[in-house]
């Protein structure tokens, strides 16, 4: 009879003291996250060379448009560089919600990614979530043959080397875009865990890429 007096406190202490803390939720309007969008209209989508995976690098060319001008006395059509190449759009994410679980890291979000090109699959589109890692990488500028080149506004006779602002994401998560069949809009849904260094990165080809701090997301919870 002693016993079972002291094994009952026992097993409610023990029943009590492993009872789960309550979730932790906080939402998120879009206005919020917009917030933490970084480098907007800068970086644009590329791969690592010479990898044997598919690796993303993020590549800031604008350098380019500004150092690299046509032969002003042609049709600027009629040479190919960045300063003629059509104007590159951003892309749009427009969320339906955005959530965090706090004790848990657990980010989620949904929404529709828009702006794309014209007959964009939603394969195309490349959603990643990561550690980002700020680096350089170097670009030629190949001059063409039989006109006039020029850099800075001098005239050029040689290829022009360029180090330009680059990054890439440690330990990526890729995430699917699906075409909804009732709207044909490009539908994203994530949830994953994240840390405070975590970044969303949003590309596409000929696009420029939108970036989203949303670690900071773990900070603006908490106040």
């Amino acid at each position: 009879m002693m016993r079972s007096k002291i094994l009952l406190p026992l097993l409610f202490i023990s029943f009590f003291g492993c009872k789960e803390i309550p979730y932790d939720i906080s939402t998120f309007e879009q206005n919020e996250l917009l917030k933490y969008k970084v480098d907007e209209d800068r970086f644009e989508l590329g791969w690592f060379p010479e990898s044997t995976t598919e690796k993303p690098l993020f590549r800031d060319y604008s350098i380019l448009d500004k150092e690299i001008t046509p032969d002003p006395n042609i049709d600027s059509t009629s040479i190919f560089h960045p300063s003629n190449q059509p104007i590159k759009t951003s892309l749009k994410l427009m969320t339906d919600s955005i959530s965090l679980d706090n004790r848990k890291k657990l980010f989620s979000i949904h929404g529709k990614i828009t702006q794309g090109h014209d007959n964009t699959k939603p394969e195309d589109f490349k959603v990643y979530i990561g550690k980002r890692k700020d680096t350089t990488v170097n670009v030629s500028y190949m001059t063409t043959p039989h006109i006039d080149n020029y850099y800075k506004g001098e005239k050029i006779e040689r290829d022009i080397d360029f180090e330009v602002p680059a990054f890439y994401l440690i330990d990526p998560e890729e995430f699917p875009v699906v075409k909804s069949s009732d709207t044909k809009e490009n539908l994203l849904h994530i949830t994953t865990l994240i840390n405070e260094k975590s970044v969303l990165v949003l590309a596409l080809n000929n696009c420029y890429v939108e970036v989203f701090e949303i670690g900071k997301l773990i900070h603006s919870s908490k106040n």
